[in-house]
């Protein structure tokens, strides 16, 4: 592996908040570059976002390089997918 990355964020929605919570679709894109999944979950009050991307791949050659940016452009993507949440616009700029 070329390049790996593990994350995780948190947002306190309180239990109510997670009870009505709608999650995204588990994402999971795999390619010869590499791979990137992102799942949410809501448990005990509190929103978590968990995702893993990795770069496989070692060398790239030259006619390569028009896909590989490509996949990085899907990997910016699918981790800059927001996540709608029931909180106001307010206590969502506060929860930044």
């Amino acid at each position: 592996t070329r390049f790996q990355s593990d994350d995780t964020w948190s947002l306190d929605l309180g239990a109510a908040g997670c009870a009505q919570q709608p999650l995204p679709q588990p994402v999971h894109r795999s390619g010869p570059f590499g791979e990137v999944a992102v799942s949410a979950a809501c448990q005990h009050g509190w929103l978590q976002v968990h995702s893993t991307v990795q770069q496989l791949a070692e060398r790239i050659q030259p006619a390569q390089y028009a896909s590989f940016r490509a996949f990085w452009q899907a990997v910016d993507a699918t981790l800059n997918a927001p996540v709608p949440t029931l909180l106001s616009a307010a206590a969502q700029v506060a929860a930044r």
